[in-house]
């Protein structure tokens, strides 16, 4: 190697070396100064692309590549180098063309099938990503973006049990990959399988406990199975590590507003609007505090108003908005809006069907019993109204419906609740009464409901809640209803059965039989509009009539909120 050789290659290394270190200008001033010597250096032309295409001098960094190209037609780091300068531009059709070229030229070239498969990604050509990436892993079977990525592209086609497969190799392979264990929780909590999905969210925050991702998933989950203590421990943990966290702050306010705590639920929304002012799902969770649990329901529909003011496509609060209406013809009016935006919305063509049919008007029910949507949980609710001797008095919110009910019983006897959970409702029906009594685990369900809200849920995880006024009787029905009714009891003014099992239903009914009477209203919480509401208090509560050979009268519903009201007839 000669003098001239030596130099350049001293010169060469250390421009690699500023490019390596970030000092890009420095590093293409050297590179240029080796030019002067070999005009046709194929790696600093390479190089200087790359330090081009760094400073977003796009035509810059193209036509250094080229030119490498042009003077090494071989040399397939500039072909990958200028496929990913095209793909960065979004020019796809000459990416993938140079990143085909590079793959011609070197088919072990593994981050061109991998870069290709990504390029396939964005342009949402999942099929094409997977081949790409499945390319790669003949290369490399540990090569864990191919897995990684592959995965991604199956939750993207809606194939998910592959993806949870290419997840579950990719764990085998890096048991502490963050990001595959808080997707494969994400998949999980998808299709309700809630003891993986737990599983993965933790394994997760063992790896990396500071990413507020997984702490968030969990406390989601957690809040739809009712473990309401676990989910605001997990939504605290995220908005320590995150205090600007939106949606924990939102969460966080609607599961407070949920437990009755409703001040703390407007702290976090205000918390929340403070860091982002056009957050429209806030808003609507400001409007259901002040609509449906403060009764004040000019400010809720001030609030919904401003949600849908930030985003006139967000049908949420259009639908809350529908249980602030004061008659069903304004009721109508409202949701006709939800249809605008979507003509397909099936939860409000059932609902404006039930309403019409309070106005006698039956086309919107016909024409619904001859589509496929006659499964539908709400026309299958709808449908048994109908087959009532006539319809009962309509309610669209939950507090409205109690009032109705309160007014109605007799004052002067107690009232009975099977299912008390953080005493929200007991509170309530307490400014009415002298006397209640209230019966709970505390722990949650007894056994899984409709096969993906496991046991445990609902749970206030064994703590009583202090409430004056009213005695709550703590433990299993099975084991503390029989002794409770093993004494005379006074005959119930109104029951309210909040304990959404058939079975806690049934046994709360049978037991409850000696205080019932003909004035004694009973109240079901859960009875219809769920997905399996017929199996449910609907089904206790027709057991229990027909084993005791009693006929009822259904005297309220509210479709809303989905409570039912009846009466004992015999």
């Amino acid at each position: 190697m000669n003098n001239k050789q030596n130099k350049i290659k001293k010169i060469f290394l250390s421009a690699l070396q500023k490019q390596r270190e970030n000092k890009l200008t420095s590093a293409e001033l050297l590179y240029k100064k080796i030019l002067k010597y070999a005009p046709n250096n194929v790696e600093v032309f390479n190089n200087l692309g790359l330090i081009y295409k760094v400073k977003k001098k796009t035509d810059k960094a193209i036509e250094f590549f080229i030119n490498a190209i042009k003077l090494n037609p071989k040399y397939t780091h500039a072909y990958f180098n200028l496929a990913n300068t095209y793909r960065e531009n979004k020019n796809y059709n000459n990416a993938i063309d140079y990143f085909l070229k590079t793959i011609n030229l070197d088919t072990n070239y593994i981050n061109a099938y991998n870069n290709l498969g990504s390029l396939y990604i964005e342009i949402k050509e999942y099929k094409f990503a997977i081949e790409n990436y499945k390319k790669a892993l003949k290369i490399n079977a540990k090569f864990e973006d191919a897995y990684f990525n592959i995965a991604i592209s199956y939750e993207k086609l809606d194939e998910f049990d592959k993806a949870i497969e290419f997840y579950n190799e990719l764990i085998v392979i890096n048991p502490n990959h963050y990001n595959a264990l808080n997707n494969l929780g994400v998949i999980y909590a998808k299709f309700n399988n809630h003891y993986e999905s737990i599983s993965s969210f933790k394994k997760a925050i063992q790896i990396n406990s500071n990413n507020v991702t997984s702490y968030y998933n969990l406390a989601k989950i957690y809040f739809k199975l009712e473990n309401i203590n676990e989910a605001i421990n997990f939504l605290k943990k995220t908005i320590d590590i995150n205090p600007n966290y939106i949606n924990a702050l939102n969460l966080l306010g609607l599961i407070y507003s949920k437990i009755g705590l409703f001040d703390k639920a407007i702290s976090c929304y205000n918390r929340a609007i403070k860091i982002d002012p056009l957050n429209a799902q806030v808003y609507n969770n400001l409007g259901l505090i002040y609509a449906y649990e403060k009764n004040d329901n000019q400010k809720g529909i001030f609030f919904f108003k401003k949600s849908i003011e930030l985003n006139n496509k967000y049908i949420e609060p259009i639908w809350n908005m529908h249980g602030c209406c004061s008659n069903i013809e304004e009721a109508i009016n409202v949701l006709k809006k939800i249809k605008k935006i979507d003509k397909n919305h099936i939860e409000a063509k059932i609902m404006i069907a039930a309403l019409n049919v309070y106005k006698n008007n039956f086309d919107d029910y016909n024409e619904l019993s001859k589509s496929n949507h006659i499964d539908h949980p709400y026309f299958r609710s709808l449908k048994w109204l109908l087959s009532l001797e006539q319809l009962p008095k309509l309610f669209f919110k939950r507090w409205d419906f109690f009032d109705y009910m309160a007014n109605i019983a007799d004052k002067e006897r107690p009232f009975y609740e099977f299912g008390v959970f953080y005493g929200s409702s007991f509170k309530y029906l307490l400014k009415y009464f002298k006397m209640g009594y209230g019966f709970d685990t505390f722990t949650g369900l007894p056994e899984t409901w409709n096969k993906n809200i496991p046991k445990g849920s609902y749970s206030n995880s064994g703590k009583v809640p202090n409430i004056q006024g009213g005695e709550l009787i703590v433990g299993k029905f099975e084991d503390t209803l029989p002794i409770f009714f093993s004494k005379k009891r006074s005959f119930a003014s109104l029951i309210n059965f909040d304990a959404d099992l058939y079975t806690s239903t049934i046994c709360a009914l049978n037991n409850s039989k000696e205080i019932i009477d003909k004035k004694t209203i009973l109240i079901f919480d859960e009875f219809l509009m769920n997905s399996n509401w017929e199996n449910d208090e609907f089904k206790a509560l027709n057991e229990f009539c027909k084993k005791n050979q009693y006929r009822y009268d259904v005297i309220a519903v509210s479709m809303l909120s989905k409570q039912v009201a009846i009466k004992i007839l015999n």
